[in-house]
């Protein structure tokens, strides 16, 4: 029981500080690209990539 326990808060934590980094790293994200003279067309691919590469 105790090592079941442990294992829902290892996931529990895990999924907290990556929704908290992708919350504060989002936003920001296309502001920076954009800032580097990135296009909009440039912006949208690199944004659509992030949640296809988490898949898997």
């Amino acid at each position: 029981m105790s090592n079941s326990k442990n294992y829902h808060w290892r996931i529990a934590g895990f999924y907290f500080f990556y929704y908290a980094f992708v919350g504060m790293f989002s936003p920001y994200w296309s502001l920076y690209l954009q800032s580097i003279h990135f296009t909009p067309i440039e912006i949208s691919i690199l944004m659509s990539i992030q949640p296809v590469g988490l898949v898997g």
